[in-house]
Protein backbone atom coordinates (compact mmCIF):
# COMPACT_ATOMS: atom_id res chain seq x y z
CA UNK A 1 0.00 0.00 0.00
CA UNK A 2 0.99 3.70 -0.93
CA UNK A 3 1.49 5.12 2.43
CA UNK A 4 1.03 8.52 0.98
CA UNK A 5 -2.39 7.75 -0.60
CA UNK A 6 -5.17 10.22 0.55
CA UNK A 7 -8.90 9.49 0.41
CA UNK A 8 -11.27 11.91 0.67
CA UNK A 9 -14.50 11.41 2.15
CA UNK A 10 -17.74 12.29 0.78
CA UNK A 11 -20.67 12.72 2.93
CA UNK A 12 -24.20 14.88 4.01
CA UNK A 13 -23.77 16.17 6.82
CA UNK A 14 -26.74 13.87 8.45
CA UNK A 15 -24.06 11.20 8.10
CA UNK A 16 -21.09 13.11 9.89
CA UNK A 17 -21.29 9.96 12.47
CA UNK A 18 -20.50 7.19 10.18
CA UNK A 19 -18.19 9.69 8.24
CA UNK A 20 -16.04 9.95 11.84
CA UNK A 21 -16.22 5.99 12.35
CA UNK A 22 -15.18 5.85 8.09
CA UNK A 23 -12.32 8.57 8.57
CA UNK A 24 -10.85 6.46 12.12
CA UNK A 25 -11.03 3.43 10.17
CA UNK A 26 -9.17 4.63 6.99
CA UNK A 27 -6.19 6.03 9.33
CA UNK A 28 -5.58 2.76 11.35
CA UNK A 29 -5.36 1.77 7.81
CA UNK A 30 -2.79 3.46 7.24
CA UNK A 31 -4.18 6.20 4.68
CA UNK A 32 -4.49 9.98 4.38
CA UNK A 33 -7.35 11.50 4.82
CA UNK A 34 -9.69 14.45 3.85
CA UNK A 35 -12.93 15.59 5.65
CA UNK A 36 -13.88 19.19 5.31
CA UNK A 37 -14.62 19.35 9.18
CA UNK A 38 -11.03 18.52 9.72
CA UNK A 39 -9.23 20.17 7.08
CA UNK A 40 -11.11 23.46 6.28
CA UNK A 41 -8.87 26.35 8.09
CA UNK A 42 -8.19 29.56 6.78
CA UNK A 43 -10.04 29.07 3.56
CA UNK A 44 -13.24 29.30 2.25
CA UNK A 45 -15.00 26.29 2.13
CA UNK A 46 -15.63 25.85 -1.76
CA UNK A 47 -11.58 26.72 -1.88
CA UNK A 48 -10.87 24.00 0.92
CA UNK A 49 -13.23 21.24 -0.79
CA UNK A 50 -11.86 22.09 -4.76
CA UNK A 51 -8.12 21.50 -2.47
CA UNK A 52 -9.66 18.50 -1.17
CA UNK A 53 -10.58 17.02 -4.14
CA UNK A 54 -7.74 17.90 -5.93
CA UNK A 55 -5.05 15.75 -3.82
CA UNK A 56 -7.07 13.27 -3.31
CA UNK A 57 -6.69 10.05 -5.45
CA UNK A 58 -9.41 8.11 -4.00
CA UNK A 59 -13.33 9.50 -3.05
CA UNK A 60 -15.14 7.65 -0.93
CA UNK A 61 -18.60 8.09 -1.26
CA UNK A 62 -21.36 7.88 1.75
CA UNK A 63 -24.39 6.62 0.14
CA UNK A 64 -27.74 7.38 1.72
CA UNK A 65 -31.08 8.83 0.11
CA UNK A 66 -30.11 11.96 1.64
CA UNK A 67 -26.21 12.08 -0.20
CA UNK A 68 -28.05 11.57 -3.15
CA UNK A 69 -30.43 14.99 -2.78
CA UNK A 70 -27.15 16.67 -2.42
CA UNK A 71 -25.65 18.70 -5.48
CA UNK A 72 -22.61 18.93 -3.50
CA UNK A 73 -22.07 15.24 -2.95
CA UNK A 74 -23.06 14.90 -6.66
CA UNK A 75 -20.20 17.25 -7.66
CA UNK A 76 -17.53 15.46 -5.56
CA UNK A 77 -18.30 11.92 -6.80
CA UNK A 78 -18.08 13.59 -10.43
CA UNK A 79 -14.75 14.80 -9.39
CA UNK A 80 -13.57 11.24 -9.55
CA UNK A 81 -15.06 10.24 -12.49
CA UNK A 82 -14.45 13.07 -14.75
CA UNK A 83 -11.01 13.47 -13.34
CA UNK A 84 -10.35 9.26 -13.58
CA UNK A 85 -10.01 9.11 -9.83
CA UNK A 86 -11.15 5.87 -7.97
CA UNK A 87 -14.65 6.34 -7.20
CA UNK A 88 -15.92 3.89 -3.63
CA UNK A 89 -19.20 4.19 -2.74
CA UNK A 90 -20.51 2.78 0.37
CA UNK A 91 -24.20 1.75 0.67
CA UNK A 92 -25.04 2.70 4.18
CA UNK A 93 -29.14 2.16 3.69
CA UNK A 94 -31.81 1.45 1.64
CA UNK A 95 -33.28 3.59 -0.83
CA UNK A 96 -34.74 3.59 -4.33
CA UNK A 97 -32.00 2.95 -6.65
CA UNK A 98 -33.90 4.73 -9.51
CA UNK A 99 -32.74 7.98 -7.83
CA UNK A 100 -28.78 6.90 -8.37
CA UNK A 101 -27.11 8.75 -11.40
CA UNK A 102 -26.29 6.72 -14.37
CA UNK A 103 -22.57 7.56 -14.10
CA UNK A 104 -22.41 5.93 -11.00
CA UNK A 105 -24.13 2.75 -11.80
CA UNK A 106 -20.93 1.29 -12.96
CA UNK A 107 -18.94 1.67 -10.02
CA UNK A 108 -18.00 -0.17 -7.18
CA UNK A 109 -20.37 -0.37 -3.84
CA UNK A 110 -19.48 -1.89 -0.69
CA UNK A 111 -22.84 -2.77 1.08
CA UNK A 112 -22.63 -1.79 4.65
CA UNK A 113 -26.34 -1.65 4.91
CA UNK A 114 -26.58 -5.50 7.13
CA UNK A 115 -23.71 -4.99 9.18
CA UNK A 116 -20.72 -2.21 9.53
CA UNK A 117 -17.92 -4.49 10.61
CA UNK A 118 -18.56 -6.53 7.39
CA UNK A 119 -18.44 -3.30 5.86
CA UNK A 120 -15.14 -2.18 6.86
CA UNK A 121 -13.58 -5.28 6.18
CA UNK A 122 -14.66 -5.04 2.73
CA UNK A 123 -13.79 -1.62 2.30
CA UNK A 124 -10.15 -2.89 3.64
CA UNK A 125 -9.78 -5.72 1.03
CA UNK A 126 -11.02 -3.08 -1.40
CA UNK A 127 -8.35 -0.28 -1.17
CA UNK A 128 -5.76 -3.66 -0.96
CA UNK A 129 -6.77 -4.74 -4.49
CA UNK A 130 -5.89 -3.13 -7.68
CA UNK A 131 -9.03 -0.56 -8.81
CA UNK A 132 -11.98 -2.35 -10.42
CA UNK A 133 -12.08 -1.16 -14.15
CA UNK A 134 -15.49 0.61 -15.08
CA UNK A 135 -17.40 -0.53 -17.86
CA UNK A 136 -19.03 3.07 -18.89
CA UNK A 137 -22.00 2.41 -20.80
CA UNK A 138 -22.86 5.02 -23.65
CA UNK A 139 -26.29 5.09 -22.94
CA UNK A 140 -27.80 3.94 -20.10
CA UNK A 141 -31.95 3.51 -20.62
CA UNK A 142 -34.25 4.35 -18.13
CA UNK A 143 -37.55 2.26 -17.70
CA UNK A 144 -40.01 1.70 -20.35
CA UNK A 145 -42.98 0.97 -18.45
CA UNK A 146 -42.70 3.13 -15.37
CA UNK A 147 -41.96 7.05 -14.84
CA UNK A 148 -38.73 7.74 -12.89
CA UNK A 149 -38.83 9.91 -9.88
CA UNK A 150 -37.34 13.46 -10.37
CA UNK A 151 -33.98 13.51 -9.48
CA UNK A 152 -30.70 15.90 -9.45
CA UNK A 153 -29.70 17.62 -12.80
CA UNK A 154 -25.93 17.30 -13.81
CA UNK A 155 -23.75 19.48 -12.45
CA UNK A 156 -22.33 22.25 -15.48
CA UNK A 157 -25.79 21.59 -16.83
CA UNK A 158 -27.80 25.28 -18.02
CA UNK A 159 -31.15 24.83 -16.33
CA UNK A 160 -32.48 28.47 -16.00
CA UNK A 161 -36.26 26.87 -14.44
CA UNK A 162 -36.59 24.30 -11.07
CA UNK A 163 -38.58 21.95 -10.62
CA UNK A 164 -42.64 23.06 -10.99
CA UNK A 165 -44.45 21.64 -7.54
CA UNK A 166 -47.86 22.06 -9.72
CA UNK A 167 -47.03 19.95 -12.68
CA UNK A 168 -49.28 17.07 -13.02
CA UNK A 169 -50.49 14.35 -15.77
CA UNK A 170 -48.62 14.22 -18.69
CA UNK A 171 -47.37 10.24 -18.00
CA UNK A 172 -47.61 8.89 -21.22
CA UNK A 173 -46.34 11.96 -23.20
CA UNK A 174 -43.08 11.67 -21.06
CA UNK A 175 -42.93 8.13 -21.43
CA UNK A 176 -43.84 8.83 -25.01
CA UNK A 177 -40.68 11.13 -25.51
CA UNK A 178 -38.05 8.83 -23.42
CA UNK A 179 -39.25 6.22 -25.78
CA UNK A 180 -38.57 8.73 -29.12
CA UNK A 181 -34.93 9.51 -27.67
CA UNK A 182 -33.88 6.27 -25.93
CA UNK A 183 -34.85 3.80 -28.86
CA UNK A 184 -34.07 5.89 -31.62
CA UNK A 185 -34.49 3.53 -34.86
CA UNK A 186 -35.35 2.86 -38.33
CA UNK A 187 -34.67 6.59 -39.16
CA UNK A 188 -30.36 7.12 -39.68
CA UNK A 189 -30.58 10.86 -38.69
CA UNK A 190 -32.31 9.99 -35.21
CA UNK A 191 -29.83 7.21 -34.62
CA UNK A 192 -26.96 9.67 -34.80
CA UNK A 193 -28.89 12.11 -33.47
CA UNK A 194 -32.15 11.03 -31.24
CA UNK A 195 -34.34 14.16 -31.63
CA UNK A 196 -38.43 14.56 -30.30
CA UNK A 197 -40.82 17.15 -31.17
CA UNK A 198 -43.08 17.88 -28.52
CA UNK A 199 -45.41 19.90 -30.60
CA UNK A 200 -48.72 21.52 -29.87
CA UNK A 201 -50.75 24.82 -29.80
CA UNK A 202 -49.56 27.74 -28.08
CA UNK A 203 -50.24 27.53 -23.81
CA UNK A 204 -50.69 23.67 -23.93
CA UNK A 205 -47.47 23.33 -21.58
CA UNK A 206 -44.68 21.97 -24.00
CA UNK A 207 -42.19 24.26 -22.38
CA UNK A 208 -43.21 22.92 -18.69
CA UNK A 209 -43.01 19.08 -20.47
CA UNK A 210 -39.35 19.45 -21.26
CA UNK A 211 -38.54 21.08 -17.79
CA UNK A 212 -40.86 17.74 -16.00
CA UNK A 213 -38.77 15.74 -18.36
CA UNK A 214 -35.58 17.24 -17.45
CA UNK A 215 -36.01 16.83 -13.81
CA UNK A 216 -37.11 13.26 -14.47
CA UNK A 217 -34.62 12.30 -17.01
CA UNK A 218 -31.67 13.96 -16.72
CA UNK A 219 -29.75 11.82 -14.20
CA UNK A 220 -29.34 9.64 -17.60
CA UNK A 221 -27.45 12.23 -19.35
CA UNK A 222 -23.93 13.96 -18.92
CA UNK A 223 -26.02 17.12 -18.85
CA UNK A 224 -28.68 18.71 -19.64
CA UNK A 225 -28.65 22.14 -21.96
CA UNK A 226 -31.17 24.77 -22.38
CA UNK A 227 -30.83 26.40 -25.58
CA UNK A 228 -33.79 29.19 -26.40
CA UNK A 229 -34.98 29.52 -29.63
CA UNK A 230 -37.90 32.21 -29.70
CA UNK A 231 -38.73 34.53 -32.21
CA UNK A 232 -35.98 32.98 -35.19
CA UNK A 233 -36.96 31.76 -38.46
CA UNK A 234 -36.02 29.51 -41.25
CA UNK A 235 -35.27 32.70 -43.77
CA UNK A 236 -33.55 34.12 -41.16
CA UNK A 237 -30.01 32.23 -41.09
CA UNK A 238 -27.50 34.47 -39.76
CA UNK A 239 -29.92 35.27 -37.21
CA UNK A 240 -30.22 31.28 -36.31
CA UNK A 241 -26.07 31.02 -36.12
CA UNK A 242 -26.18 33.97 -33.78
CA UNK A 243 -28.63 32.99 -31.39
CA UNK A 244 -27.64 29.15 -31.19
CA UNK A 245 -24.00 30.10 -31.01
CA UNK A 246 -24.76 32.64 -28.40
CA UNK A 247 -26.88 30.01 -26.38
CA UNK A 248 -24.12 26.84 -26.84
CA UNK A 249 -21.93 29.45 -25.63
CA UNK A 250 -23.50 30.11 -22.61
CA UNK A 251 -24.00 26.26 -21.89
CA UNK A 252 -20.17 26.34 -21.83
CA UNK A 253 -19.72 28.88 -18.90
CA UNK A 254 -22.76 27.11 -17.19
CA UNK A 255 -20.36 24.22 -17.46
CA UNK A 256 -17.36 25.66 -16.09
CA UNK A 257 -14.81 24.51 -18.40
CA UNK A 258 -11.06 25.28 -17.47
CA UNK A 259 -9.40 27.25 -19.76
CA UNK A 260 -12.69 28.88 -21.57
CA UNK A 261 -11.62 31.11 -24.20
CA UNK A 262 -12.78 34.95 -24.59
CA UNK A 263 -14.31 35.00 -28.25
CA UNK A 264 -17.74 33.70 -28.88
CA UNK A 265 -16.44 30.98 -32.31
CA UNK A 266 -14.03 29.74 -29.67
CA UNK A 267 -16.52 29.15 -26.96
CA UNK A 268 -18.61 27.24 -29.28
CA UNK A 269 -15.99 25.00 -30.34
CA UNK A 270 -14.89 24.23 -26.94
CA UNK A 271 -17.90 23.64 -25.35
CA UNK A 272 -19.29 21.98 -28.67
CA UNK A 273 -15.93 19.39 -28.37
CA UNK A 274 -16.57 19.14 -24.78
CA UNK A 275 -20.40 17.65 -25.18
CA UNK A 276 -19.19 15.10 -27.52
CA UNK A 277 -16.04 13.43 -25.49
CA UNK A 278 -19.03 12.94 -23.02
CA UNK A 279 -22.22 12.05 -24.73
CA UNK A 280 -25.06 12.01 -24.77
CA UNK A 281 -26.44 14.94 -23.70
CA UNK A 282 -29.76 16.33 -23.32
CA UNK A 283 -30.31 19.53 -25.59
CA UNK A 284 -33.92 21.36 -25.28
CA UNK A 285 -34.27 23.49 -27.93
CA UNK A 286 -37.21 25.59 -26.22
CA UNK A 287 -39.91 27.44 -28.91
CA UNK A 288 -38.22 26.17 -32.00
CA UNK A 289 -40.55 28.23 -34.26
CA UNK A 290 -40.05 25.92 -37.88
CA UNK A 291 -39.13 22.61 -38.70
CA UNK A 292 -35.94 24.66 -41.18
CA UNK A 293 -34.99 26.03 -37.87
CA UNK A 294 -33.76 22.97 -36.68
CA UNK A 295 -32.61 21.71 -39.75
CA UNK A 296 -29.84 24.49 -39.73
CA UNK A 297 -28.97 23.65 -36.61
CA UNK A 298 -29.08 19.75 -36.31
CA UNK A 299 -25.03 19.66 -37.56
CA UNK A 300 -24.02 20.98 -33.84
CA UNK A 301 -25.84 18.23 -31.68
CA UNK A 302 -24.50 15.27 -33.33
CA UNK A 303 -24.33 12.46 -30.73
CA UNK A 304 -27.27 13.89 -28.45
CA UNK A 305 -30.43 13.59 -27.70
CA UNK A 306 -32.61 16.46 -28.64
CA UNK A 307 -35.41 17.68 -27.30
CA UNK A 308 -37.47 20.17 -29.12
CA UNK A 309 -40.70 22.56 -27.68
CA UNK A 310 -42.49 23.64 -30.65
CA UNK A 311 -45.55 24.34 -32.31
CA UNK A 312 -45.01 23.48 -35.84
CA UNK A 313 -47.15 19.86 -36.01
CA UNK A 314 -46.58 18.49 -39.23
CA UNK A 315 -45.20 15.13 -38.35
CA UNK A 316 -43.70 14.33 -41.68
CA UNK A 317 -41.75 17.14 -41.81
CA UNK A 318 -40.85 16.39 -38.33
CA UNK A 319 -39.56 13.18 -39.82
CA UNK A 320 -38.13 14.63 -42.81
CA UNK A 321 -35.04 16.53 -40.68
CA UNK A 322 -34.68 13.44 -38.54
CA UNK A 323 -37.10 14.02 -35.26
CA UNK A 324 -40.26 12.04 -34.01
CA UNK A 325 -43.07 14.31 -33.50
CA UNK A 326 -44.49 14.07 -30.12
CA UNK A 327 -48.18 15.70 -30.14
CA UNK A 328 -49.31 17.52 -26.80
CA UNK A 329 -52.77 17.89 -26.44
CA UNK A 330 -54.70 19.85 -23.58
CA UNK A 331 -54.75 18.23 -20.46
CA UNK A 332 -57.64 16.16 -19.91
CA UNK A 333 -60.62 17.14 -17.41
CA UNK A 334 -59.79 15.59 -14.39
CA UNK A 335 -56.46 16.86 -15.00
CA UNK A 336 -57.04 19.87 -15.76
CA UNK A 337 -59.02 20.06 -12.10
CA UNK A 338 -56.10 19.25 -10.61
CA UNK A 339 -53.97 21.61 -11.60
CA UNK A 340 -56.98 24.23 -11.17
CA UNK A 341 -56.94 23.06 -7.30
CA UNK A 342 -52.98 23.33 -6.96
CA UNK A 343 -52.88 26.95 -8.57
CA UNK A 344 -56.36 28.05 -6.55
CA UNK A 345 -56.45 25.84 -3.28
CA UNK A 346 -59.15 26.48 -0.87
Amino acid sequence: MIQQEQVFISYKREDEEFAIQLRDKLRSWGYKTWRDRDDIADESWAVGIDRGLKTSSIIVGVMTEKALTSDQVFKEWMHAIINNKRLILLWLEDFDLDKLNYQFQTHQWIDFRQSHAAGFEALQNALKQAPQPNIVKSVVKPPVDTLPARGLIPPGSRMPYGENPNFVGREEELKQLAQSLFNANGNTAAAITPAAAASGIGGVGKTQLAIEYAYRYGRYYHGVHWINMQDVFADEQVSIESRVNEEIAACGRAMELPHFPDELEDQVRVTLQAWRQSAPRLIILDNIEETGVYNLIRQKFQGQHVLITTRAMNERAWRNVGATACAIKTLPREQSRQLLRKLAPR
